[in-house]
Protein backbone atom coordinates (compact mmCIF):
# COMPACT_ATOMS: atom_id res chain seq x y z
CA UNK A 1 0.00 0.00 0.00
CA UNK A 2 2.82 2.41 0.91
CA UNK A 3 4.52 1.69 -2.41
CA UNK A 4 1.33 2.57 -4.33
CA UNK A 5 0.94 5.85 -2.46
CA UNK A 6 4.60 6.70 -2.93
CA UNK A 7 4.37 5.86 -6.65
CA UNK A 8 1.23 7.99 -7.00
CA UNK A 9 2.84 10.93 -5.19
CA UNK A 10 5.96 10.74 -7.35
CA UNK A 11 3.84 10.60 -10.51
CA UNK A 12 1.86 13.67 -9.46
CA UNK A 13 5.07 15.52 -8.59
CA UNK A 14 6.60 14.61 -11.95
CA UNK A 15 3.55 15.71 -13.91
CA UNK A 16 3.27 18.94 -11.94
CA UNK A 17 6.93 19.81 -12.47
CA UNK A 18 6.55 19.42 -16.24
CA UNK A 19 3.54 21.69 -16.42
CA UNK A 20 5.37 25.00 -16.02
CA UNK A 21 4.30 27.81 -13.75
CA UNK A 22 1.49 29.09 -15.96
CA UNK A 23 2.93 32.62 -16.14
CA UNK A 24 4.48 32.26 -19.59
CA UNK A 25 2.05 34.04 -21.89
CA UNK A 26 4.57 34.32 -24.73
CA UNK A 27 3.53 32.18 -27.67
CA UNK A 28 6.05 29.66 -28.91
CA UNK A 29 8.56 31.11 -31.33
CA UNK A 30 7.95 29.38 -34.63
CA UNK A 31 10.46 31.63 -36.38
CA UNK A 32 13.89 31.02 -34.86
CA UNK A 33 16.64 33.55 -35.58
CA UNK A 34 18.72 32.96 -38.69
CA UNK A 35 21.88 30.87 -38.50
CA UNK A 36 23.87 33.39 -40.58
CA UNK A 37 24.98 36.83 -39.39
CA UNK A 38 22.29 39.51 -39.63
CA UNK A 39 23.50 42.80 -41.07
CA UNK A 40 21.91 46.18 -41.53
CA UNK A 41 22.61 46.30 -45.26
CA UNK A 42 21.49 42.77 -46.14
CA UNK A 43 18.63 42.13 -43.70
CA UNK A 44 17.46 45.15 -41.71
CA UNK A 45 17.57 48.02 -44.22
CA UNK A 46 15.09 46.38 -46.64
CA UNK A 47 12.57 45.94 -43.81
CA UNK A 48 13.03 49.51 -42.60
CA UNK A 49 12.70 51.00 -46.08
CA UNK A 50 9.42 49.18 -46.69
CA UNK A 51 7.79 49.43 -43.26
CA UNK A 52 9.35 52.44 -41.47
CA UNK A 53 11.11 54.92 -43.78
CA UNK A 54 8.03 56.00 -45.65
CA UNK A 55 6.57 59.46 -46.17
CA UNK A 56 5.14 60.90 -42.95
CA UNK A 57 6.76 58.23 -40.77
CA UNK A 58 10.52 57.76 -40.31
CA UNK A 59 12.04 59.24 -43.46
CA UNK A 60 14.34 62.19 -42.84
CA UNK A 61 12.59 65.52 -42.50
CA UNK A 62 9.25 64.40 -43.90
CA UNK A 63 8.34 62.24 -40.93
CA UNK A 64 8.33 62.76 -37.21
CA UNK A 65 11.08 65.31 -36.40
CA UNK A 66 14.23 63.66 -35.09
CA UNK A 67 12.99 60.14 -35.73
CA UNK A 68 14.44 59.33 -39.14
CA UNK A 69 15.43 55.68 -39.51
CA UNK A 70 16.70 55.56 -43.08
CA UNK A 71 20.42 55.20 -42.32
CA UNK A 72 22.48 52.71 -40.35
CA UNK A 73 23.53 55.38 -37.84
CA UNK A 74 20.00 56.65 -37.24
CA UNK A 75 18.54 53.17 -36.84
CA UNK A 76 21.32 51.96 -34.55
CA UNK A 77 20.81 55.05 -32.40
CA UNK A 78 17.07 54.34 -32.22
CA UNK A 79 17.77 50.72 -31.31
CA UNK A 80 20.18 51.64 -28.50
CA UNK A 81 18.76 54.91 -27.15
CA UNK A 82 15.04 54.81 -27.91
CA UNK A 83 12.30 52.20 -27.43
CA UNK A 84 12.64 50.65 -30.89
CA UNK A 85 12.53 47.06 -29.61
CA UNK A 86 9.67 47.76 -27.24
CA UNK A 87 7.62 49.24 -30.06
CA UNK A 88 8.29 46.58 -32.69
CA UNK A 89 7.35 43.85 -30.19
CA UNK A 90 4.31 45.63 -28.73
CA UNK A 91 0.87 44.19 -29.36
CA UNK A 92 -0.94 47.28 -28.05
CA UNK A 93 1.20 50.12 -29.46
CA UNK A 94 3.15 48.54 -32.31
CA UNK A 95 5.54 50.06 -34.74
CA UNK A 96 4.76 50.36 -37.54
CA UNK A 97 1.51 51.93 -36.45
CA UNK A 98 -0.32 50.12 -39.25
CA UNK A 99 0.19 46.88 -37.31
CA UNK A 100 2.85 44.72 -35.76
CA UNK A 101 5.48 43.47 -38.21
CA UNK A 102 5.91 39.75 -38.75
CA UNK A 103 7.63 37.66 -36.09
CA UNK A 104 10.23 36.72 -38.70
CA UNK A 105 11.16 40.40 -39.14
CA UNK A 106 11.13 41.00 -35.38
CA UNK A 107 13.49 38.04 -34.97
CA UNK A 108 15.84 39.58 -37.54
CA UNK A 109 15.92 42.82 -35.54
CA UNK A 110 16.56 40.88 -32.32
CA UNK A 111 19.35 38.87 -33.95
CA UNK A 112 20.85 42.09 -35.36
CA UNK A 113 20.96 43.51 -31.83
CA UNK A 114 22.27 40.30 -30.27
CA UNK A 115 25.02 40.04 -32.90
CA UNK A 116 26.27 43.58 -32.23
CA UNK A 117 24.49 45.72 -34.86
CA UNK A 118 26.58 44.58 -37.83
CA UNK A 119 26.49 47.00 -40.73
CA UNK A 120 27.64 44.97 -43.77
Amino acid sequence: MKIKILTLMMSVFFLYSCGGDGDDTTPPDNNPPPATPVTYTKDIRPIVMITCATANCHLGNTGAPGFGLETYTLLKDAAINRPLYTRIQSTTNPMPSSGRMSQTNINLFLAWRDQGYLEN
